[in-house]
């Protein structure tokens, strides 16, 4: 319900590329999905179309309307949950520009220093009316694309920082965030995050009922500060305990003036070993 009633403002939006519209028509549809695994979850990038116009109306069989992809995320492929408000996370781009109509992402993000790189497919028009109008319509695209008023289809580059669609924020007020047990599988912990100007991140081990680790409260942790997709987490000399991927954990995470991303373990002793022999 709450997608269809998005729909309605979508389309607002796209009045400058619509070749027809019927507000009876209006609703959205999921129109595919690429799944990409990050650590121990699947984010997926989600088309969503949001139809204008059903086609029948003019002898055609199919919808007319934009798509931007969104992105949700699943731990077992099977329940999946919306991250981001249903906000875009690939929206189309102003009027005039090639990806004004429709935006199509069949790649994964490529790793790029401390970015991921998007690569999608962009139209400055919107999902094709029906076979009745198509003939017509594309001569009539051809003809304005070669005299400089319409794009082709084109490749589109979108930069993010490495895994950071969504974040939690906090600004002089503490944001504290309680993860659930889990399993560390490593024993060194890092943290992607902006830290901002006057703020620090603190994070507290946990056993699995609750309990700190000794040495590992969030009293003993050295504040997290500066921006970096791996920043290092460590308590006065402690930077990690050979326990850790034995057990379940817990982490409490108190956040000041930051935006934090993600956290991860790892096993600094493994990660070497594998450069080693790589070399």
């Amino acid at each position: 319900v709450r997608d269809d009633y998005l729909t309605s403002e979508h389309l607002a939006d796209a009045r400058d590329v619509l070749l027809h519209d019927h507000p009876d028509d209006h609703r959205s549809e999921f129109y595919s999905m690429v799944v990409h695994r990050y650590g121990d979850i699947f984010l997926g990038f989600l088309w969503v179309f949001d139809v204008a116009f059903e086609c029948h109306r003019i002898g055609g069989g199919n919808q007319h309307g934009p798509l931007h992809v969104q992105l949700v995320a699943s731990r077992d492929l099977v329940n999946w949950t919306r991250i981001g408000d249903r906000e875009p996370i690939l929206d189309r781009g102003q009027p005039g520009s090639f990806d004004a109509g429709m935006i199509f992402y069949h790649s994964l993000p490529v790793t790029v220093g401390d970015e991921w790189w998007i690569y999608y497919a962009g139209f400055d028009s919107c999902h094709p009316p029906g076979p009745n109008e198509e003939a017509s319509l594309q001569a009539q695209r051809l003809r304005e694309v070669a005299e400089g008023r319409r794009h082709l289809p084109a490749i589109g580059l979108a930069k993010i920082r490495r895994g950071g669609f969504v974040s939690l924020d906090a600004g002089d007020q503490v944001g504290t965030l309680f993860t659930r047990p889990m399993v560390a599988g490593g024993t060194k912990l890092e943290i992607n995050a902006r830290i901002l100007t006057g703020g620090e991140i603190r994070v507290e081990v946990q056993d699995e009922a609750g309990v700190p680790l000794p040495g590992f409260s969030a009293n003993a942790c050295t504040p997290v500060t500066g921006d970096g997709v791996a920043l290092p987490v460590h308590w006065g000399e402690r930077v990690c305990d050979c326990s850790w991927p034995d057990g379940f954990l817990r982490l409490v995470v108190h956040v000041t003036y930051s935006e934090l991303v993600l956290f991860r373990f790892f096993c600094q002793v493994l990660y070497t070993r594998i450069l080693s022999h790589i070399g």
